[in-house]
This record gives C-alpha cells, structure tokens and sequence, in this order.
C-alpha cells in the first residue's frame, strides 16, 4: 500500500515533484525579472517552462526555463523595453486623468478612455508572453497579434485578467507566495490559451512530426520543432 503511494512512479511522487518544479521556475523567473527590462523575457520563459516541461513533461523545467532565455534574450529585451513603454504610458494616462478636474465632462470622457487604456494592458499581459513564447514575430507584432487575440476571446480575457490582477493583489500583500504563484497562475491560464492557440496554428498532417505542443500523450513529437509557426 505504502509502495503504491510513496513508490517513484505514483501519483504523489508526481504531485509533489510538479510542485517543486513550480517552486524553482518561479525562483528563477524572480531571479531573471530582477534587471526589469528582462521581465517579457523571464516571463515567457516561464509559461514556456510550465507548459513544455510541467504540463507536457517534456523535458526539465528549469532546462526549457534557461535554454528559452538564453535563446531569445536579444528580442525579449526588446519586446521587454516596449512592454515597460506601454505600461508607463498607460500608468500616465491614468495619473493624469485623475489630476483632471472632476466636474468637467471631459472628465468623465477621459476617465472612461484611460480605463479602457488600462484594460488593453491588462489584455496585453495575458496573452504577450505566451505568443512571444509560441510564435516567430518581432515584438510590435507580438503586441498586436496578443491584442488581436484577447479582444477576440474577451470573456476569457476578463476572466483571466481579473484572475492576474486579484494574484498580484495577494503577492504583493504576502510576498513569499510569489515562490510558486508565479508558475502556478501562467500553468492554470495555459489551460484555456492553449485551447485558444490552437485556433491559430496550422494543425499537423499525419504524415508529419507533431510538435510538442501539440502532444495528446497518443503520439511521438519532436523536442526542437523548428517549423514556420513555431519559435521553439
């Protein structure tokens, strides 16, 4: 009985070796956002490491978490450098409607525009990471395409935001839970992007290699697919 539920192969033993995984990622994901301009960067590397080698145990986490980061450095920087642009500017445009005088009805205008502003970003941070991860675009068109697709799926965004904005909410509150939530939040809205991907991505023949995000556990699929949809 014992063997059965501390044995390597059970059930438990494979709980609590995720668990540990997601500790280390996100150990390394705070570690990697330390600089900020590496925060796109980090943070893709995070979903890539949870969803390759958590969810579809390719691989190790922290393996897929550093070969992500040392890959594509060059372009998470730069996508990480327009992301803090876009976060600036919106924090601003916030700011400065509240300076506003209140009784006007620009006012009111405004208020309602920097709102919107803040739920594009909000929408952005969902999905940003997750394509620069999957996908082989520069960074505007990372941010476009992430937009494109979060306003098409807007229920599951609002959901999903409301979801990120309530887990930073508690972070910040009780910062020693970022040595998990971090992995644990991008692993549970992988559910959903994932179903939401595949929307968008050119599903493979019979005759061809499956790429490992495409894996059901029926078939064999390559590590290191370097197909035209695909970055990774």
């Amino acid at each position: 009985m014992l063997r059965k539920i501390f044995g390597i192969d059970s059930s438990f033993t494979s709980t609590m070796g995720k668990i540990a995984d997601i500790v280390l990622v996100s150990m390394l994901w705070i570690v990697c956002s330390l600089p900020v301009v590496t925060i796109a960067l980090s943070t893709s590397a995070l979903y890539y490491a949870v969803v390759k080698g958590i969810r579809k145990e390719r691989g190790t986490p922290t393996h897929e978490f550093l070969n992500f980061f040392k890959q594509n450095w060059r372009q998470g920087i730069k996508l990480g450098l327009l992301y803090i642009a876009l976060g600036v500017l919106a924090a601003f445009n916030i700011y400065a409607v509240s300076r506003m005088d209140k009784s006007t009805m620009l006012y009111s205008i405004y208020q309602i525009e920097s709102l919107w502003i803040a739920l594009m970003f909000v929408f952005l941070s969902l999905f940003l990471f997750p394509v620069f991860s999957r996908f082989e675009y520069n960074a505007w068109d990372c941010v476009k395409t992430s937009l494109f697709i979060a306003v098409r799926h807007t229920v599951s965004s609002l959901f999903m935001g409301a979801a990120m904005i309530g887990t930073s909410f508690v972070t910040a509150k009780y910062p020693i839970l970022a040595v998990f939530l971090p992995a644990f939040m991008l692993m549970a809205f992988s559910l959903r992007i994932e179903k939401i991907f595949r929307k968008y991505m050119k599903e493979p023949k019979e005759d061809e290699i499956i790429p490992w995000y495409w894996d059901d556990g029926k078939m064999i699929v390559q590590d290191d697919e370097k197909e035209e949809v695909t970055k990774k």
